[in-house]
Formats: C-alpha cells, sequence, structure tokens
C-alpha cells in the first residue's frame, strides 16, 4: 500500500542525493588534481564499495541499456577509469575483476595478461557470454569452497 510507496520514494530520494553528494566530492577532487597539474598524469579509479540494485531509477546512473538476457542484471557495481589508455570490452564486472584491470592500467600486467587471482581485467578479449560462464563458475559455492579449503588447510 501507501507505505511502500512512501518507504520506495524515499529510497530513491536518498540515492539521488547520496550520487549528487558523492559526484560534488569527486569532481573537486579532479579539479584539485588539475589546479596541481597532477590530473594528465594520474591513473583515477573510482569503485562501489558494494553491489547496487537495478532499477529504471538507477539505470540512468550506470548507464545501463538492455538487461534483458544478462545473468548479472539485477546487480551491479560502479566502477570507472579516469584517464585509462585501454578500453573496455564489457561493462559487466564484479569486485574480482578490479585488480586484474588495475594491473593492466599500470602496466604490471600486459593486454593479453587479462586474469589475475579470480578475475578478469575489463580489458580482455572474452566475449560478454563467455564471461559470464567464466563468472558463474568462479564464484560457484563449489568452486569458491575449494578455493577457501586449499588456502586454509
Amino acid at each position: 500500500g501507501s507505505f511502500n510507496k512512501i518507504y520506495k520514494n524515499h529510497f530513491y530520494i536518498n540515492i539521488r542525493k547520496s550520487f549528487k553528494c558523492t559526484t560534488r566530492f569527486i569532481s573537486k577532487f579532479l579539479n584539485e588534481l588539475k589546479k596541481e597539474n597532477l590530473f594528465d598524469n594520474t591513473l583515477v579509479v573510482i569503485a562501489g564499495d558494494h553491489l547496487i540494485p537495478i532499477s529504471n531509477q538507477t539505470k540512468q546512473y550506470l548507464k545501463i541499456r538492455n538487461t534483458n538476457n544478462n545473468p548479472l542484471a539485477n546487480r551491479r557495481i560502479f566502477f570507472t577509469v579516469i584517464n585509462s589508455k585501454n578500453n573496455p570490452t564489457r561493462n559487466l564486472m564484479s569486485h574480482y575483476d578490479i585488480g586484474p584491470t588495475i594491473l593492466n592500467d599500470l602496466k604490471l600486467l600486459d593486454l593479453d595478461q587479462d586474469k589475475f587471482g579470480l578475475g578478469l581485467s575489463l580489458y580482455s578479449k572474452y566475449k560478454p557470454d563467455k564471461y559470464f560462464k567464466e563468472y558463474n563458475k568462479i564464484i560457484s559455492t563449489e568452486n569458491l569452497g575449494n578455493i577457501f579449503n586449499e588456502i586454509y588447510e
């Protein structure tokens, strides 16, 4: 009823306020880098710390177009690299993918070295459907259980 509508509106109003506040701080930070002549030689990584539910209200902020055939369509993290010389081959990722992506940008891993830990770089030549299969294998309970059992035995 009306409670759900009030709660839903309150939730999305707070999300909008959060985006506005965060973007102001990021803008101020980037302008400071420019004033100090540091911006052009700085790789700026902005990453969300948790998944966000996808809705019509959040799609516009995350630049999501079509999610119908996307197995990860219901949850996303925000991630962008400013001043990267590389072009992402997909916009869908997990937190595992942050490491190899940054290592590629820092040239600590060559672009053909697209895997690191459990992640796959955003610059990987993997097609999105192959990425989904790889991602689903990695996050499966059985796979993660085996990995952690090996680490702690």
